[in-house]
């Protein structure tokens, strides 16, 4: 596989099926168009100097407040009481409703011309907002891997140093040094507000540059980075309304617009984007079914049948005595009775064979020393030199469930074999077969994990599980996609790189159970599927498991 079909593939992995993708990038795509009209207006706004563009901001930001509100109180709904996730949601929700009742309390004041006093009780809302705040975004630190890179944590640090530095220094001590006692109220919040931002900020510097998997993570982004722009916007107007700047005169400038309003928006819109991500794959991680999985057994034992051109047999092949009943005497005799088939079915095959030269597998029944039994039959011509028919080269699969019966078969015959496979693509659809019976076997012991870290988490849990899936599948560049029912296709796969791939995929689904609950529950999810598949199954995966570490595992269980 090319570099560039690797990246195909993973890219295809990492987005997931394709349905529904059309209209969610036609959203962003007409989001980032309003986006950038809507900074164009601004830096024009801020050039010409305009008047009452503080307007704009007050009347966009409530609607965007409002649907944060809502998505955050729906995204709580649909935790576990008592989880961090649903404190994180808990105190999410609080927060942007504390905001959203101080920005529509703005929002009031401006369109009826009226000048809110300092402070007001819009401010009230505003500040205890960060309390709420501040929680849920430690609680998702906390729920972050921890980088042990320690030159990471050092330039981490020493980041998050210089932002302290930078902003007591130019925001805080000047507020302080203009302290005014008989503005007390007033030159107490300058203060808080600054330093609450300062934390805000901080937070979600640390939780931007964690390592954040899945849609989950993705959705983070997106909210964290919202939570920083507000967090800089309003760094930035404590700074400037210090320094007298901010809309001076009523006039737009590029500090006001470009540096305050603008950033302040685009958060918040940032977040609103973050939620929207979260709820649509909250939507799409259901449990998936486990029970009533057909498993189609294959044909674990070969057999080679020369005839001549009447249809007696010429040879049988070493593995063939423990299967039939057949005697020292069975040189000579018709195909028919060596096979224990009728004569009417055996005749056709014939027939065949001497008519096309080649004859496709076809489904027999053979009596073997068990009585009547299912067999597959598939074989070729054997001409004389002046392309005569002479006979006959039979190819028997058999589901026999027997130990290696197949290394009975001595050279010429395992060539004879692989020959009349290749000619009559027997063996092209048998390895179809075992991938088939070895992928729908593992992928439901995978898909009940899948629904046990869903009914430990919920979709987050399910979400989290699907990165990893898709983190092990781009790091072996396997040509592996999501599927909504059977959690993964592995049809692009090759018969190899599938005995390779599932064994692993099946350690990363059990691994990251026994995390989420203990090894004792992830290994009573593995025996409760497999006291629900039949011993013949467990035998015939086992059959055609080679190089295939960790199947006897699952079959013991």
């Amino acid at each position: 596989m090319t570099g560039s079909e690797r990246q195909d593939v993973n890219r295809e992995a990492r987005q997931g099926t394709t349905s529904g993708r059309g209209p969610q990038n036609k959203a962003f795509i007409a989001l980032g168009a309003a986006t950038v009209l809507y900074l164009a207006i601004n830096a024009l706004s801020a050039v010409m100097g305009a008047q009452n563009v503080d307007l704009i901001h007050s009347l966009v930001v409530p609607p965007l407040i409002v649907g944060i509100v809502v998505l955050t109180f729906i995204l709580r709904r649909q935790m576990a009481t008592g989880s961090a996730n649903h404190a994180l949601w808990t105190g999410m929700a609080i927060g942007a409703a504390f905001w959203a009742i101080a920005e529509c309390w703005w929002m009031v004041s401006v369109i009826g011309g009226a000048e809110l006093p300092w402070p007001s009780g819009a401010d009230f809302y505003w500040l205890l907002a960060y309390l709420p705040m501040v929680a849920a975004l430690w609680i998702r630190i906390r729920s972050l891997p921890r980088n042990p890179d320690r030159r990471w944590q050092t330039a981490m640090w020493a980041l998050s140093l210089l932002i302290v530095v930078l902003v007591v220094g130019l925001i805080v001590l000047p507020i302080v040094q203009s302290y005014d006692p008989a503005y007390l109220l007033g030159s107490v919040l300058n203060i808080l507000y600054p330093l609450c931002d300062l934390v805000l900020l901080l937070l979600t510097l640390w939780i931007l540059s964690a390592y954040q998997e899945g849609k989950y993570g993705r959705a983070w982004v997106w909210i964290s980075g919202g939570f920083m722009l507000i967090a800089v916007s309003d760094l930035f107007f404590a700074y400037s309304s210090t320094v007298g700047i901010y809309y001076p005169d009523g006039r737009a400038n590029l500090m006001s617009v470009l540096l305050v309003d603008v950033p302040y928006t685009l958060g918040y819109l940032g977040w609103l984007v973050g939620l929207l991500v979260l709820r649509d794959m909250l939507g799409k991680h259901r449990p998936l079914a486990v029970s009533d999985q057909r498993f189609d057994l294959v044909p674990d034992t070969h057999l080679f049948l020369p005839t001549k051109a009447d249809g007696s047999v010429i040879l049988i092949s070493r593995n063939m005595p423990p299967v039939f009943p057949v005697d020292d005497e069975w040189e000579g005799r018709p195909l028919s009775q060596v096979l224990g088939m009728a004569e009417e079915p055996c005749s056709a095959i014939l027939a065949t064979l001497r008519a096309s030269g080649t004859m496709a597998e076809r489904s027999i029944t053979v009596t073997t020393r068990s009585g009547p039994q299912d067999a597959r039959c598939s074989g070729i011509a054997v001409l004389n030199p002046q392309g005569e028919y002479i006979g006959a080269s039979l190819l028997v699969r058999i589901l026999v469930q027997g130990d290696g019966l197949d290394e009975l078969l001595t050279e010429y015959q395992s060539k004879m074999v692989r020959h009349i496979g290749n000619q009559t693509g027997v063996l092209q659809k048998e390895e179809e077969e075992i991938k088939r019976l070895l992928t729908s076997y593992h992928l439901a012991y995978m898909r009940a994990l899948y629904n046990r870290s869903l009914s430990e988490g919920g979709a987050l849990m399910g979400d989290a599980l699907h990165a990893e899936l898709l983190d092990a599948v781009e790091r072996h560049a396997w040509q592996v996609k999501p599927h909504p029912e059977t959690l993964l296709d592995l049809s692009a796969l090759s018969l190899p790189a599938t005995r390779e791939a599932l064994p692993h995929l099946f350690e990363v689904c059990k691994r990251f159970v026994a995390r989420i609950t203990d090894d004792l529950t992830a290994n009573a999810v593995i025996q409760d599927v497999g006291s629900q598949i039949d011993a013949a199954v467990h035998k015939n995966v086992m059959r055609h498991s080679k190089q295939f570490p960790g199947v006897e595992k699952l079959s013991e269980a």
